[in-house]
């Protein structure tokens, strides 16, 4: 059984923060904003996931044990808020650009928390892309990796 869980979809539906995709259009109130962000509870996600979990596969009702719930994936996130588009632009801009064309691949190893070795089998790269929402960068190692987005330029 996979689902999908996002902290910034929930504290959508319990306040009146706009919301655009996974990203905050608009925050009046920072200090009630991360209020919401602390108040998620885990534990009461999975409570609410063994509740799921017995709805849609009663067979799990005959395992005394209950259920085992993994993470695939997690997103920490650092979001950098600027009041004007055109205050990040140029930032962005000087950003991006070395980031793409300077940045080593034993850099992007580093820098997400591990070592290039003559042993490594897996994928390491990294990806400049321009979506409709803005663009993106993003240096990844396997799994791992690390996103810098102009998500509405």
């Amino acid at each position: 059984m996979a689902i999908r869980c996002s902290p910034a979809s929930w504290c959508g539906r319990v306040s009146p923060i706009p919301l655009l995709d996974n990203a905050f259009t608009e925050i009046a109130d920072w200090a009630r904003a991360q209020a919401l962000a602390d108040a998620w509870d885990v534990h009461r996600l999975q409570r609410q996931l063994d509740r799921l979990a017995i709805t849609y596969c009663p067979v799990l009702r005959h395992f005394l044990a209950g259920v085992h719930w993994s993470v695939l994936q997690v997103e920490y996130t650092t979001d950098v808020v600027f009041t004007r588009q055109a205050d990040f632009h140029p930032l962005y801009e000087a950003l991006t650009h070395p980031a793409i064309h300077a940045v080593k691949p034993d850099q992007v190893a580093t820098c997400l928390g591990r070592k290039l070795t003559r042993g490594y089998q897996g994928e390491l790269g990294n990806d400049f892309s321009t979506r409709i929402q803005g663009t993106r960068i993003k240096h990844s190692m396997g799994w791992a990796a690390i996103k810098l987005y102009d998500k509405f330029g």
